[in-house]
């Protein structure tokens, strides 16, 4: 998950949830400092939230993680991984996980991701 980018957005949709409150729920000193700094902390406490009960997927023997094409990629846009493909060659060297395609490809279905693992293991 790109945590920046769901921590702007999830930012911005507080931010929009405060200010379309009337002035009057509004405390007399509340300026935009406020408004933005309360946004992240809602973000904030959003993202602690998904973490915690996210399901977590569980490797095979081999370290392999099943991932289902079409699913959004599953780590870290930075981290380094390998993936298996289903025509079931797989990624001889380990490359950041967001030079991969990982969303669902019906020109070339055979490229489409259907296992990955962190190249640490």
């Amino acid at each position: 998950m790109n945590r920046e980018y769901w921590r702007y957005k999830f930012a911005g949709q507080a931010m929009q949830g405060i200010l379309s409150h009337p002035p009057h729920y509004l405390p007399d000193d509340f300026d935009g400092k406020d408004v933005a700094s309360l946004s992240r902390e809602y973000a904030d406490a959003l993202l602690a939230e998904l973490d915690r009960t996210a399901p977590k997927p569980q490797p095979d023997a081999d370290g392999w993680i099943a991932h289902r094409p079409g699913d959004a990629m599953p780590c870290d846009p930075l981290a380094l991984v390998r993936v298996e493909f289903a025509d079931g060659s797989r990624s001889m060297t380990a490359h950041v996980a967001n030079s991969y395609h990982w969303t669902k490809r019906t020109e070339h279905p055979s490229a489409n991701i259907l296992a990955w693992k962190p190249a640490d293991k």
